[in-house]
């Protein structure tokens, strides 16, 4: 049995994703496809466009055999919080060959050169990171001024796009935890950092660019007068599967959690204990509290050059969903968000392989995890996230939607 692994957001899945999916099959002989996946809240600090069912689905329909979630604290984490728990959360299953990651370049070699350079981060390299960073820099490009005096501009270029800084962290915790997975680098096809949608149609689109980015999708969703406008910039397969279900529970926008983020913001401590968040920004969020109007005017309103946007949101959505210090990004268990039923061998094996328990049913978490454990702790985060989210979804769409516990996972029939 061949496995292979890829980490995602699919917020939301879109056809590069399912040609990410066909192509780590076709470059790895895989039998079977698993998911790490986040969960309703995203990388980029916000509520994930649609909840992770559907995104499951989307998976399951399209390729993948079966999905677990990442812990919250590391689905909405930096970059580095986010690999770690990713790649431990693979591992764990045990049953994982290839990790393959989507990014700009497939030049492993140089992803790997600069991976392993981050990882011993040689003393010169730290001294010089420190000096780009009291002169004012930013993280992200204090990193990139050190990288380009000691690996020169083509390893510190890797670091301007995010897939890229992202495959790099995945290969640094391949290493960091000795893993036996074999990396595999896809180069995505299209535009993934454009804003807007391909204006041809995607069916009769042969060329590289055809397929939109994740960023031009919710765009759409948000600015457009109507679903019909992703008509011609998503697959038929696709754009049929998701219209049932817009306006009854997708889309979701960061500023539907105002209210959430305005009370959040009125109880705030004066001691910072928030996950991922340095003791400047905190002070700074906390100074500016009351000046809050909606959940992007006070994010824009908290960023500045020192605290780039991302590490913003992240910080105020971790004060959202109550993220402490000791908040794990490791994985306490192996939490299943779909299979497919024809994928029943690949569940036995990660039952016999698998370091960690699996857990196929939400509600079962109460009832297997001591109340005092590092798995419990870690079902209740989870727990109490998506009933935030599920909130927030029921005002929306004046629906109501079943409770966490009550919402299962999702089984996909076998293919006839």
């Amino acid at each position: 049995m061949k496995v292979a692994g890829i980490i995602a957001e699919y917020n939301p899945f879109h056809d590069g994703h399912a040609y990410q999916i066909r192509k780590t099959k076709e470059l790895t002989g895989a039998d079977y496809v698993v998911i790490v996946m986040s969960g309703n809240f995203v990388q980029r600090g916000l509520p994930a466009v649609m909840e992770k069912h559907l995104r499951t689905e989307a998976a399951l329909l399209h390729g993948a055999d079966a999905v677990f979630e990442l812990p919250v604290p590391a689905a909405t984490g930096g970059a580095s919080y986010f690999a770690r728990g990713a790649v431990a959360l693979l591992s764990a299953l045990g049953v994982v060959d290839y990790l393959s990651f989507g990014c700009e370049t497939d030049d492993l070699t140089l992803l790997t050169r600069t991976a392993e350079f981050l990882l011993d981060e040689p003393a010169a390299y730290q001294a010089d990171f420190q000096q780009f960073m009291k002169a004012g820099f930013s993280y992200p490009l204090a990193r990139k001024e050190a990288l380009f005096k000691h690996l020169g501009a083509e390893c510190a270029s890797l670091v301007d796009t995010p897939n890229n800084t992202l495959a790099i962290e995945y290969l640094k915790e391949i290493k960091r935890l000795n893993s036996q997975m074999i990396p595999i680098a896809v180069k995505r096809l299209g535009n993934y950092h454009d804003a807007t949608l391909n204006v041809n149609n995607i069916e009769n689109d042969d060329s590289k660019n055809r397929y939109i980015s994740a960023t031009a999708f919710r765009n759409a969703l948000e600015t457009g007068d109507s679903y019909a406008v992703l008509r011609n910039s998503i697959s038929s397969d696709l754009y049929d599967f998701y219209q049932p279900h817009y306006n009854k529970s997708f889309p979701i926008f960061p500023n539907d959690f105002s209210l959430v983020l305005g009370h959040t913001l009125l109880s705030l401590p004066a001691e910072n204990n928030c996950f991922d968040c340095s003791e400047d920004l905190y002070r700074r969020i906390y100074r500016m509290r009351k000046e809050f109007t909606s959940y992007e005017e006070f994010c824009q309103m908290v960023h500045t050059k020192q605290f780039p946007l991302a590490t913003v949101q992240r910080s105020i959505l971790h004060c959202i969903l109550g993220l402490k210090n000791d908040a794990a990004v490791f994985p306490a268990y192996l939490p299943l968000l779909g299979f497919r039923k024809d994928s029943g061998a690949l569940l036995s094996e990660i039952k016999e392989s698998g370091t960690l328990p699996l857990l196929a049913k939400p509600a079962d978490g109460k009832k297997i995890f001591a109340t005092d454990s590092a798995e419990y702790a870690q079902w209740n985060t989870t727990l109490r996230s998506d009933y935030l989210y599920r909130l927030v979804q029921s005002q929306r769409f004046a629906n109501i939607f079943p409770t966490p516990e009550k919402a299962g996972i999702v089984l996909l029939p076998n293919e006839k």
